[in-house]
């Protein structure tokens, strides 16, 4: 499904040490892109998911707070330029489930300069997770990036740190609901 939006007064961040940080406006902002989702009962108790978006998002009448340099046309910061899932989901009557994921983030601009040392490229994660569910109790494995990819979640330009992403993470989980 194609989209369009327009977007007045969008808010941007910029960071200046550890507890300052300040919010100024773009005049616009205009955000476009498709999304398309799809699912298939392959057979019974198996279902192959997927979707895939793309989105370009630019900043209009901005300027860069500090430098007063002109922005405009820049691509916004933290929005990725596009974002896709593939899943195969099993589920047997007797309780048996199992879950097997791979998410993909398109690059992804930081800063409002579009500086290429604060973008984070495209990565993909893979991610499982197996298990039994009776009625509304329900006890599995999971493996959230099994293949221990290295990427950043969030990078600041202006005080020159990031934050890591999730490493790979195993474990048990059990539910309850009610």
């Amino acid at each position: 499904m194609p989209y369009y939006s327009g977007i007045k007064n969008y808010q941007v961040e910029r960071t200046f040490d550890i507890s300052d940080y300040l919010v100024v406006n773009a005049d616009t902002a205009e955000s476009y892109g498709a999304e398309l989702e799809a699912s298939w009962e392959l057979e019974r108790g198996l279902t192959l998911r997927g979707n895939v978006g793309a989105n370009q998002t630019h900043l209009y009448g901005y300027t860069d707070p500090i430098t007063g340099q002109d922005l405009s046309g820049n691509r916004a910061p933290y929005v990725p330029n596009f974002t896709a899932l593939i899943a195969l989901d099993y589920k047997m009557d007797w309780g048996f489930r199992m879950h097997v994921e791979y998410v993909v983030m398109g690059d992804t601009d930081y800063t409002d300069t579009n500086d290429n040392v604060y973008r984070q490229n495209a990565y993909g994660l893979l991610n499982a997770q197996i298990g039994y569910e009776h009625r509304n109790f329900g006890v599995y494995l999971f493996g959230h990036n099994l293949a221990d990819k290295r990427y950043f979640t969030l990078k600041e330009s202006d005080i020159n740190a990031g934050v890591i992403g999730e490493p790979r993470v195993l474990g048990v989980m059990a539910q309850m609901k009610f």
